[in-house]
């Protein structure tokens, strides 16, 4: 059996080291081309002239200390559109931000702030990492399947997202009576969502509601329609649809 000489084992570790710290530098590297990639999008989704970033940023609240994401989009020019409200550009923003991030990122952070800056005024929200954890799930589980129905008709599909009190032959009428007059749903488009607090329970709790808004291009018309699904996160389901 041969021996295991000293400079052997001093070797090993050196290369072994050296591994180690070629990973962390590629895992930095990936980090933050992922990072470059999703402030590119988001520029060139909004139109701004540019962009500003940084991370780390740490705030003492009464939650104690959070850490935070602060990415600043400068004059987008969509903000003058009537497609896009601030809250849209900066909720997809947080979202096209967080679906970039690590699940280890994701864990290091508690928020994401969006800051839109024009010349005339400036807005500014803060999402938290756990609250987009579960808006990305509703999205991809809920809200773009349901648009994928409205785009096929498959009403039948789609009422199974809905709460059980909706009155679904009137709401599958309503669509149907749509489709007649304005067209097939021709493709759609997720453009933002926002939080209301208009349902109580029993306790006269408020239950939140969010609301997520979709652009649906239809076939006879010229303008695209803004289509709203109102989501209740205790039931998991659609409690309102309008347009």
């Amino acid at each position: 059996m041969g021996k295991i000489y000293p400079q052997n084992i001093s070797s090993a570790k050196i290369i072994s080291k050296i591994i180690i710290l070629l990973l962390g530098f590629t895992s930095i590297a990936c980090s933050s081309e992922k990072t470059n990639e999703s402030l590119s999008n988001i520029q060139n989704e909004y139109k701004a002239e540019s962009m500003k970033y940084s991370s780390g940023v740490s705030v003492n609240t009464d939650k104690g200390n959070q850490k935070y994401v602060r990415i600043t989009i400068i004059n987008p020019h969509t903000l003058f559109d009537s497609t896009y409200t601030p809250e849209d550009i900066m909720s997809k923003s947080a979202l096209i931000f967080f679906n970039s991030m690590s699940n280890e990122e994701k864990k290091s952070f508690n928020y994401i702030q969006i800051i839109i800056e024009n010349t005339q005024n400036s807005f500014s929200n803060e999402y938290p990492i756990n609250t987009l954890t579960k808006i990305n799930d509703v999205i991809n589980e809920t809200i773009l399947k349901v648009s994928d129905d409205l785009i096929k008709q498959d009403y039948n599909h789609l009422i199974n997202f809905f709460a059980e009190d909706i009155m679904k032959d009137s709401l599958i009428n309503g669509l149907k009576e749509a489709d007649s007059i304005y067209g097939k749903g021709n493709k759609y488009a997720f453009i933002g969502f926002s939080f209301i607090n208009t349902v109580r329970d029993n306790n006269n709790n408020k239950i939140p509601i969010a609301k997520f808004k979709i652009l649906l291009e239809r076939i006879k018309l010229t303008n695209n329609v803004d289509l709203y699904l109102n989501y209740e996160s205790k039931t998991n389901k659609i409690v309102s649809l309008d347009f």
